[in-house]
This record gives C-alpha cells, sequence and structure tokens, in this order.
C-alpha cells in the first residue's frame, strides 16, 4: 500500500466516524439485545427500536491496544488506540485529536476527529483507566 492508500483508508476512517457523529452516533449503533454492532444508520422507526447509540466503551471493545499517558500522580491525561496493525497501521491519539496511519516505512497520515467523538473517547478512556 502506498501513501496514497494510507491516505485514503485514513480518508474512509475519518469520514465514517465523522458520518456518526452528525447523525448524533459517535460511535455507530448496537442492539442490546444481540449485542449486534452497526455502522449504518437504522433507516426506519422501526430499526430505532432495535438499536440504540453505541457507546465509547463499545468502540474500545474492538481496540487492539490502548496506551495510557499519565501524569506524576497517575491521573489520566491522554491516550492512544491502536485500531490496525501490520498492514497499515492505524491508531487515534486523544491528545492531538487526530487519527493516524502509516506504513512502517512512510511517514504517518493524519486526519482531526471530530471533538464530540474525541471528548467521549477521553471521558471513558479516563473511567476506565480510574477502575484499573
Amino acid at each position: 500500500m502506498s501513501t496514497a492508500s494510507a491516505e485514503e483508508y485514513a480518508d474512509s476512517i475519518a469520514e465514517q466516524i465523522n458520518a456518526w457523529t452528525t447523525a448524533g452516533a459517535p460511535f455507530g449503533w448496537i442492539n442490546p439485545d444481540t449485542d449486534e454492532w452497526t455502522g449504518d444508520e437504522p433507516e426506519t422507526d422501526d430499526d430505532r427500536v432495535t438499536f440504540e447509540d453505541a457507546s465509547a466503551y463499545d468502540y474500545l471493545e474492538s481496540a487492539l491496544d490502548i496506551e495510557y499517558r499519565v501524569n506524576g500522580e497517575r491521573e489520566y491525561r491522554s491516550a492512544e488506540i491502536t485500531l490496525a496493525v501490520g498492514g497499515p497501521n492505524a491508531w487515534i491519539d486523544t491528545k492531538t485529536r487526530t487519527l493516524h496511519v502509516a506504513w512502517w516505512w512512510s511517514k504517518p497520515v493524519e486526519r482531526t476527529l471530530p471533538s464530540k467523538f474525541i471528548d467521549d473517547l477521553d471521558d471513558a478512556l479516563e473511567e476506565l483507566w480510574a477502575d484499573h
């Protein structure tokens, strides 16, 4: 995959997160009875009964790794969430509020993510850190 392909991959992830956030569900939708997750907005009112907004916790369940950044008092500050590795690598940095995508030989491409998405991730991550 070339840098151009990394750019396309970064664009696709960022566009999906932007679409979810614009639709009012920054982390997609989940069926509370089956735990089935979907990134497709429910189309009818009947579907909205079946699916509800997924949470940051639901989103973090699919993370490959979470690297926490804490201060000297071990208070949460920010995190890096690994989404994909190997082809290409993709991660979210809550400190810089960006998505990064790169091949091991290339400079990462970055996309800014919506504040609502990052703020909700940070809130969940801070709570997870406090509960560890």
